[in-house]
């Protein structure tokens, strides 16, 4: 669901930044809707303690320079990586204590929203949960 509102906000003239603080809000909102209250500080240190993504160029990470607070442009190539990793620390919701998991997609910014490059790649729980099954 964050990496889902994350995307949905990814076009030319949004920068990785505004991106990240925007991931970090969602998270919040998410985390809240099922039961688990968490102050931002708490996502930002603890939680979710990762840049929201970074450009793609040759490489992976081979675009360290480009500033994050740089608009996107139409055109460029973005990794964004959503995580949640809640430590077995009783500040946090015991049955969710231990949990860690991450979604990357490989996006292609347009003038108006994004094309997923990693669309078809299974994300979903359901998703997930059968492809070990095979």
């Amino acid at each position: 669901q964050v990496q889902d509102c994350t995307i949905a906000e990814c076009k030319a003239g949004m920068s990785l930044m505004k991106l990240n603080e925007m991931s970090i809000a969602f998270m919040a909102v998410a985390l809240e809707a099922i039961g688990f209250p968490v102050s931002i500080a708490d996502i930002h240190s603890t939680l979710y303690p990762h840049f929201v993504g970074h450009h793609i160029g040759l490489d992976v990470h081979d675009t360290p320079s480009i500033s994050r607070d740089l608009p996107l442009k139409a055109g460029n190539v973005i990794a964004l990586e959503v995580g949640l990793y809640i430590p077995k620390d009783d500040k946090f919701p015991k049955k969710y204590q231990g949990i860690a998991v991450r979604i990357e997609d490989n996006i292609v910014v347009m003038d108006e929203g994004c094309e997923i490059l990693s669309r078809d790649l299974p994300k979903g729980v359901e998703e997930i949960e059968a492809l070990l099954q095979t």
